[in-house]
């Protein structure tokens, strides 16, 4: 049976020559775009909260001049409301960098193309089971790399393994993670590998004020005012 990086290495084999086909079909299933200042979703679960990139806000107008854009973006999305397309602007290519997703039974296809589909990006085979993602296998011109999600007892995301290579670099990055009781990332962690040791990598602001107020010194006592002692009278002879 394939694996996901299996079916990640041949998909990649094959996206350069379906280049066009995969964009009109991703076009195609597009029920509605919206700009933005960066990227907002992201079919990656932690994608955001275990990386250095920020989460972009909505615009409500395209900028101006989008090819001197930053990564500003348009993200489409189908009649379900799930992320099918993304063109991101920069202003070291003419063209867009280009996403698109395909949904299937037991997983989403995914590819980010370069150039006007001159060059890949990377290829992805990410598995589902119902609504989890549970694994992503990621497959780029000179790198390959895997992460394995666990699960806590509620079925909540706790972290994942991400192992792989990048030229001749391995790579092998572990974090935690820790979801609210609905279920949303509110920390992570990045976990040395060889130690397992752990360093708070981000948390979200609902959870930043749960944290035990710092106690304060209690404040120096002023001495008590001395009463003054009664003078006795004198008693004249």
């Amino acid at each position: 049976m394939a694996t996901g990086l299996d079916r990640a290495r041949a998909l990649a084999k094959t996206a350069i020559a379906q280049y066009k086909t995969r964009k009109k079909a991703a076009l195609a299933s597009v029920a509605t775009w919206q700009w933005a200042s960066r990227q907002t979703v992201s079919v990656v679960p932690g994608f955001f909260e275990c990386t250095n990139i920020g989460r972009g806000k909505k615009l409500a107008t395209a900028p101006a001049k989008t090819g001197k854009a930053n990564y500003q973006v348009e993200e489409g999305f189908d009649a379900q409301g799930r992320l099918v397309a993304m063109r991101e602007y920069t202003n070291q290519w003419d063209s867009p960098h280009e996403r698109f997703y395909f949904y299937e039974p037991d997983g989403i296809i995914g590819f980010r193309y370069v150039g006007g589909g001159e060059y890949l990006g990377y290829a992805q085979w990410i598995t589902t089971e119902g609504d989890k993602v549970t694994a992503v296998d990621t497959v780029h011109p000179e790198a390959a790399r895997s992460k394995r999600y666990r699960f806590d007892a509620n079925g909540h995301y706790a972290g994942f393994s991400d192992v792989g290579h990048h030229e001749d670099k391995p790579i092998d990055q572990p974090f935690d993670i820790e979801c609210n009781a609905e279920g949303k990332i509110v920390r992570t962690w990045w976990v040395w590998p060889t130690t397992g040791k752990r360093d708070l990598y981000w948390e979200h602001s609902s959870v930043k004020s749960q944290k035990p107020a710092a106690k304060k010194k209690p404040a120096a006592k002023k001495p008590a005012a001395k009463k003054p002692v009664a003078k006795k009278p004198v008693r004249k002879r």
